[in-house]
């Protein structure tokens, strides 16, 4: 049997149901049903079924080669880890401990190690071995792990490995400790800030609801350019004024990930929408937090945004027997979305009013290294 090691280094903390067993780390189960469709669709040029086909003419897969799993075996070991119990109700930015008796059920925790795991991989086949050993630092670059990994925790990446993309990033000039848990929360607070900046946007009060900071969506902005109007304003239309949408309205903010229930407080509304077909999309939108240097760098992946979330109707329902059809956007280009992230001003976006607040100051210094690193 051939085998391979490759020495990982964890970046950010991994939330874990298995946090407080000895020697729970990333899990191999969770690791190789990744690996194998990132492996099947370098195989097939991005068509995991055509790279299905490669491997079973070549006996890559397992028994008939009728599903989509490689035939070799990957075990992850790590020697020291420390670990913080997520108790319900624990606010922690892009991350709420708040589902009640199911959580208490299935208790969860943030692990992390100071110490590089090791992942081995066992193969029969040293061809396939080959292929696996020169995907692995695409594939941990791709990939995050555990709960939440679209923003950012259970970030790993090989050791030593270099990094050879043209993605866009943004710096923190800072670098967290792995034994202080609370040293991640600037991190991650700034993935949330940064994240609602561009999708739904920010809109803070006080305890005697007076506006402290807002900053308006960018892809409001962005359709806003293209003559969309955007849902809040058709939701708002319908239940308050009676009024329909307009010819040009659509749903535009869940391109960023559906939010099929939302609770607007300010109108005693619970929001949902509902279309048949389409009962979970996650955020296309992926964070890679990877430490270099004492300072990290915050990687945004973009993954194609599938046809079906396109041009899609749901009905949107405020909870009281009223409800109406809304289409999704039928197109979002990637490309030119980040050039207009590059070119965006925030001093132009936010009045001066709200400059002082602490997240001007954050997502300034994000949108500054953004027009830096967007091509």
């Amino acid at each position: 049997m051939n085998k391979i090691s490759i020495s990982i280094k964890q970046h950010t903390p991994i939330i874990h149901f298995q946090y407080n067993q000895d020697g729970a780390t990333l899990r191999a189960s969770e690791v190789k049903p990744k690996l194998d469709k990132f492996i099947l669709a370098k195989l097939g040029k991005g068509i995991i079924e055509d790279g299905q086909t490669i491997a079973k003419g070549k006996n890559w897969l397992i028994g008939d080669g009728e599903h989509p799993s490689l035939d070799y075996k990957v075990k992850i070991s790590v020697s020291h880890t420390t670990f913080n119990e997520i108790e319900e109700g624990d606010k922690f930015p892009c991350f709420f401990a708040n589902m009640g008796e199911e959580y208490r059920k299935n208790t969860k925790g943030f692990l992390m190690s100071g110490n590089p795991l090791r992942m081995d991989i066992f193969c029969a086949n040293s061809e396939l071995l080959k292929i696996i050993k020169e995907a692995s630092t695409d594939f941990f670059f791709n990939h995050n792990f555990g709960t939440r990994q679209s923003k950012g925790f259970g970030s790993f990446f090989p050791e030593g490995a270099e990094i050879n993309v043209d993605y866009p990033y943004f710096e923190l000039p800072f670098s967290p400790s792995f034994s202080d848990l609370d040293s991640y929360k600037q991190l991650f607070e700034s993935i949330d800030v940064f994240y609602k900046s561009i999708r739904a946007g920010i809109n803070l009060k006080d305890r005697n609801k007076k506006t402290t900071f807002y900053f308006k969506s960018l892809l409001f902005l962005f359709y806003s350019k293209q003559n969309i109007s955007w849902e809040k304003k058709a939701i708002k239309d319908y239940f308050q004024n009676g009024s329909g949408p307009s010819e040009n309205s659509r749903i535009v903010k869940d391109i960023f990930g559906l939010s099929s229930v939302e609770n607007w407080r300010e109108q005693h509304w619970n929001i949902s929408k509902e279309n048949e077909n389409i009962k979970r999309y996650s955020s296309p939108l992926l964070f890679k937090p990877l430490i270099f240097q004492g300072k990290i760098r915050i990687f945004l992946i973009m993954k194609k945004v599938p046809s079906i979330m396109k041009n899609q109707s749901f009905r949107i329902s405020n909870g009281r027997n009223r409800s109406f059809p809304l289409l999704t956007v039928d197109e979002f280009n990637e490309g030119e979305f980040w050039r207009f992230v590059k070119n965006f001003k925030i001093n132009n976006h936010v009045e001066a009013e709200f400059r002082t607040h602490k997240y001007f100051t954050l997502l300034s210094g994000i949108f500054e290294s953004l027009a830096r690193t967007i091509k």
